[in-house]
């Protein structure tokens, strides 16, 4: 399926074109508010790009250069590309033999060496236990671009990270043509 846009959504698009302002509006605020709401957190902002999403989720965290995160040997390549850029190392984890979730294990044994933080990217909308990823105490960033819509129990996809991220790239459940949302529990 493309990407498509209505006819009752042209004279969107069109006052965006032709607006006095230059950057965000008010459809850019109320996107942030609305993803806010369907996750439960508490703030957020879009950004041009979901890189520039990815950068401002580990800015916020207390990392330094050169600190070790643990990302999914399944994860997307742009997150070890924002890795390299924060000058931070990508500790690659294997997922479990069943579910293309993080290897509860080697998330264990990365977070005793060292390791300063998670990516969670949920792969094929499936959702790691949460509960083994917060023993650890580490700082997790969740992308939910293939989880829109799902839950924990009764925690939807996006509340569980320290910061989460959704990509508006036309692969994602939801597409603005490019894009991202970063977002915050508190």
């Amino acid at each position: 399926v493309r990407p498509t846009l209505r006819r009752r959504d042209f004279n969107s698009v069109l006052g965006c074109l032709v607006s006095d302002k230059i950057g965000p509006g008010a459809l850019n605020r109320q996107l942030a508010a609305d993803v806010c709401a369907f996750t439960g957190t508490s703030g957020g902002a879009c950004l041009a790009t979901f890189r520039s999403a990815l950068q401002a989720a580990f800015s916020v965290l207390p990392l330094q250069p050169g600190d070790g995160v643990i990302v999914s040997a399944l994860a997307p390549q742009e997150y070890l590309e924002v890795l390299r850029l924060q000058g931070l190392r990508c500790l690659l984890a294997d997922v479990e033999p069943r579910r293309p979730v993080l290897s509860a294990a080697q998330v264990e044994a990365h977070a005793a060496a060292g390791a300063k933080a998670i990516v969670v990217h949920h792969t094929l909308g499936f959702h790691p236990g949460s509960e083994e990823l917060a023993r650890t105490g580490l700082p997790i960033v969740e992308d939910i671009t293939p989880a829109l819509g799902g839950k924990w129990g009764d925690t939807p996809c996006g509340g569980v990270g320290t910061v989460a991220v959704l990509s508006l790239e036309p692969p994602g459940i939801v597409t603005a043509g490019g894009g991202g949302v970063v977002f915050s529990r508190d």
